[in-house]
């Protein structure tokens, strides 16, 4: 429609805010942001927006004519005053903003212009793992294992962790994956995995059956060795091996116990036994007995065993004198020795009598006539064992007249061990001739 004029300085317009040509006369926004879509925390404050405005063109010059005002001079610029609400989404930085800046100049025109924000939250929060690690599997009960953290660009964030075993190779070896997961108010997350891997680098520890001495003849224990392993099973083998010594009952029994755990960490040790023979031999010796001296002596042997190897028997006979030849101990020392050199010593004893009287023979009987000379004629002895003595006793016997008696003669034989026999020698002194008579002579 066109405007029509009432007077030299007046016009009309069908439209408000119009000169009488339809001119605008409303500030006009030269600077204005446009509806944009902006991630939260990214949306700038209102009043940091850039925009500008100014004032119409054809407003001083209208103003000045029909309304006789002249405020544009000292006003050039309109004033801009900003307004917005926001409707809310679906997360507190989901949400639209509605802007409206109002640009209103000095003479009272103003305009409106509204700015449309979509703010969304589309960007997950960073995440800060902690470094991935080797811990050895004793250790894992103690282990720091550490915290994530996490930065969101607009708000704050929650961190949830879930841990999980991967089995290894054997029960001390395996990793724990923790699944570290960051979400935002907006349900955007992130996430990511620590992995820890647990080792078992430690082998059984071996506790040995103590090292001992044992006889060769006594029972060898063969006690078992134990273990602890500090993460989880194991085995224990053991190997013996018997290493000779300088004869049947010496020797070392060398035990190598092995311990192996199910991540094959071993650990081993030696157990010795030492078997020795400080055990002499048995000695069975024969008895000891007294015998005549006149006798044979029965030299009998000895006999020996011993616990673990061979034996040898010598024998060293002394003889000891006594108070006669016939008299006197035969000692004989046996000594058994097994092949470790341990001997034992028995001594038999043969005790030597002479207890057997000298054999005597004593001269034979004869009668001898009174006037004859008597032979007084020696007996003789003979001993068994040693030296003899003969000693006599003689004893007359009268008869019945001085020429006829009896000699009696009783000869000793005593051997130097004292014994003695006796045998008597009788003369029979006879008177058988007449006597010599001298008659007177004839006359």
């Amino acid at each position: 429609e066109e405007a029509t004029e009432s007077s030299p300085s007046q016009c009309s317009y069908a439209l408000p805010n119009r000169d009488c040509e339809g001119n605008s006369l409303r500030p006009i926004f030269v600077i204005a942001p446009a509806n944009v879509s902006l991630e939260a925390c990214n949306v700038p404050s209102i009043e940091d927006v850039l925009i500008k405005a100014v004032v119409s063109s054809f407003a001083a010059a209208y103003e000045s004519e029909y309304n006789g005002n002249d405020c544009y001079e000292n006003n050039p610029t309109p004033t801009i005053v900003s307004s917005e609400f926001t409707v809310e989404g679906s997360c507190d930085n989901e949400y639209t903003l509605f802007r409206s800046w109002t640009a209103t100049d000095c003479a009272g025109y103003s305009v409106t212009y509204e700015q449309m924000i979509s703010v969304s939250d589309n960007i997950a929060p960073t995440l800060d793992l902690p470094a991935d690690m080797n811990v050895t599997c004793d250790a894992v009960a103690d282990a720091v294992f550490g915290d994530a953290t996490s930065y969101d660009n607009c708000g704050e964030s929650i961190i949830s962790v879930v841990e999980v075993i991967v089995s290894g190779a054997c029960q001390g070896s395996y990793e724990i994956h923790r699944t570290f997961t960051v979400t935002d108010g907006c349900g955007n997350s992130s996430s990511g995995v620590q992995t820890i891997t647990v080792v078992d680098e430690v082998a059984p520890e071996l506790v040995l059956p103590d090292d001992y001495t044992v006889e060769c003849s006594d029972n060898i224990v063969l006690a078992p060795a134990n273990a602890s392993d500090n993460c989880g099973s194991f085995t224990i083998s053991n190997i013996d091996a018997t290493i000779p010594g300088d004869n049947a009952g010496n020797y070392l029994i060398e035990r190598t116990f092995t311990a192996i755990d199910d991540c094959g960490n071993s650990s081993s040790g030696v157990q010795t036994i030492t078997v020795v023979d400080t055990t002499a031999p048995s000695l069975s010796i024969p008895s000891d007995y007294t015998s005549e001296c006149s006798d044979d002596l029965i030299l009998n042997d000895a006999s020996g065993s011993d616990n673990c190897g061979s034996v040898s028997i010598s024998v060293e006979t002394e003889t000891v004198p006594g108070d006669a030849l016939g008299n006197y101990t035969v000692v004989r020392t046996f000594t058994a020795t097994d092949d470790s050199g341990n001997l034992t010593t028995l001594s038999q004893t043969i005790t030597v009598v002479d207890t057997t009287a000298p054999e005597i023979i004593a001269p034979a009987d004869f009668i001898a006539e009174c006037s004859d000379d008597i032979a007084f004629d020696d007996a003789s002895a003979v001993d068994a064992c040693g030296t003899v003595s003969i000693s006599s006793t003689d004893e007359t016997i009268p008869g019945s007249s001085a020429g006829t008696y009896l000699i009696v003669r009783t000869f000793t034989a005593t051997d130097d061990a004292e014994n003695s026999s006796s045998d008597t020698q009788t003369i029979t002194v006879v008177d058988t001739t007449g006597p010599v008579i001298s008659p007177p002579a004839d006359y």
